[in-house]
C-alpha cells in the first residue's frame, strides 16, 4: 500500500487541529524565531556522552537542553558507558538522563535471557529511562548456524516481552538508510556517502549475503506486531528516512510507535527541497509522534576539542532554524549533479514544543 498525494493531503488536514499553547512570552504569536533557540526548554533525546566531560552538559544547560545519553552496543565497552552515564546523571540531576542497552555477545548461550533481564534490571535501578537496540542485530550478529539474527528472532522474544510488560521504552536503530543498499554513485546524500566510505562493513550493497533493506523493515514490523503494547521509538526516522509517506504509513500501523529525527535531518531537508509543504504537513499531522535528537557522539577522540563544542552548537541552531523558521538554511545542497536550496519549515510553536520537549517527556517519563 502506498499513500497517494491526494490521500496524504486529506489526512494531513487532521494535523491542523492543534492543542493548547505554552504560555511563553514570545515576540511573534504562534511561531518561534532563530533567536528563541536559547530561550526555550528542549530535550535532545539521542546523545552519546561517552566520557565524563562537563563541557557538553554545561553547553546544553546554557542552551536550555536536557540531554538523554544513549548507550549502544557498538564496540565501546558497555560497562564504561554505563559508569559514565550514571556519573553524569548524578552530576547533573534533572538535566541528564540515559538509555541503557544490553550486550548480545552471549546470544545463543543458555543463560543469555536470564543474564540480559538481570542486566536490564540493573540499568533500570540506576535510573535508565529505557533501552536501545542497535543495527548489530540484523547486520552483524549471527546464530550458531551462521545465519543473521534479526530483531524478530524468537530467541529475543522473552526480552521484548519483559520490556513490554514493564512498560519500558525501547529505541530501535534497526537497519540503515535505504542508501546503504545502493551503489556509491546512486547514494542520494553526501553524508551517507561519506559514512559508507569510512565504514564499508556497513555498506550493504557490498554485502549481498546480508539481509535486504526490505527484510530489515519487515523484521521491525514483525517485532511490533508480536508486541503491540511495546513502547517503541524508531530512531533515525525508523530507517524510512527516504519518504515521509512511508513513515506516515508505519505511524498509522503502529499507534504506540514514535520516531526521532536523529542524524536524518538532511533526509527531511532533501525531501523538503523538492516539496517543502509535503514535509511540513507530515510534521504537523504527526506532531505527537516525532522527537528531536542530534545523534551527537562525544568520546575520547573529540571531547577535548573546542571545535566539537562549536560543531554541536551549530548543529543544534541549524536544526532549530530549519524546523522553526522559513529562512534559507542551505544555499546549495549538492545531490549528484544537482544543487538545491533548503529553506526552513516554520512549524507552529506548539508543534515545535512537542518535537523538542513534550513528546519526550510523555514517552520517556522525563520529569
Amino acid at each position: 500500500m502506498t499513500i497517494t498525494r491526494r490521500l496524504f493531503l486529506k489526512n494531513s488536514a487532521l494535523g491542523l487541529a492543534l492543542y493548547g499553547l505554552d504560555r511563553l512570552p514570545l515576540p511573534e504569536a504562534g511561531y518561534y524565531s532563530a533567536e528563541d533557540f536559547a530561550k526555550v526548554p528542549k530535550i535532545d533525546t539521542h546523545f552519546h556522552l561517552d566520557v565524563p566531560n562537563n563541557a557538553f552538559p554545561d553547553l546544553a544547560l546554557s542552551m536550555k537542553f536536557h540531554l538523554v545519553s544513549v548507550n549502544v552496543d557498538a564496540g565501546f565497552p558497555l560497562k564504561e558507558q554505563f559508569e559514565v552515564v550514571k556519573t553524569m546523571k548524578q552530576r547533573y540531576p534533572g538535566q541528564m538522563d540515559f538509555l541503557g542497552t544490553f550486550p548480545v555477545d552471549k546470544f545463543g548461550q543458555k543463560s543469555f535471557i536470564k543474564d540480559t533481564i538481570a542486566y536490564i534490571d540493573t540499568n533500570l535501578q540506576a535510573g535508565a529511562l529505557g533501552f536501545k537496540v542497535w543495527k548489530n542485530i540484523g547486520m552483524v550478529l549471527k546464530n550458531d548456524q551462521g545465519r543473521f539474527v534479526m530483531i524478530d528472532d524468537p530467541a529475543l522474544a522473552p526480552i521484548f516481552s519483559y520490556l513490554e510488560k514493564k512498560g519500558v521504552p525501547v529505541m530501535g536503530h534497526l537497519g540503515e538508510p535505504k542508501n546503504c543498499w545502493l551503489p556509491e554513485n546512486e547514494i542520494t546524500l553526501p553524508a551517507d556517502k561519506r559514512y559508507y566510505t569510512r565504514h564499508p562493513e556497513y555498506h550493504m550493497y557490498k554485502h549481498p549475503e546480508a539481509p535486504t533493506y526490505e527484510q530489515q523493515i519487515m523484521a521491525r514490523r514483525n517485532l511490533l506486531n508480536r508486541h503491540p503494547r511495546l513502547k517503541y521509538v524508531g530512531t533515525h526516522l525508523a530507517s524510512l528516512e527516504w519518504s515521509v509517506e512511508e513513515i506516515a504509513l508505519d505511524l498509522d500501523r503502529y499507534p504506540r510507535m514514535m520516531v526521532d529525527v536523529a542524524a536524518r535531518m538532511d533526509h527531511l531537508q532533501y525531501q523538503s527541497a523538492q516539496d517543502k509543504d509535503r514535509v511540513r504537513r507530515f510534521l504537523i499531522r504527526y506532531q505527537d509522534r516525532v522527537m528531536y535528537g542530534s545523534d551527537t557522539t562525544i568520546d575520547h577522540q573529540n571531547s577535548e576539542s573546542k571545535a566539537t563544542l562549536d560543531i554541536l552548537l551549530k548543529k543544534w541552531k541549524t536544526d532549530w532554524a530549519y524546523l522553526a523558521t522559513d529562512s534559507l538554511i542551505i544555499e546549495k545542497l549538492k545531490v549528484g549533479d544537482k544543487e538545491m536550496q533548503v529553506s526552513g519549515l516554520k512549524l507552529p510553536r506548539e508543534v515545535m514544543d512537542k518535537i523538542y520537549r513534550k513528546n519526550a517527556r510523555q514517552f520517556f517519563g522525563i520529569k
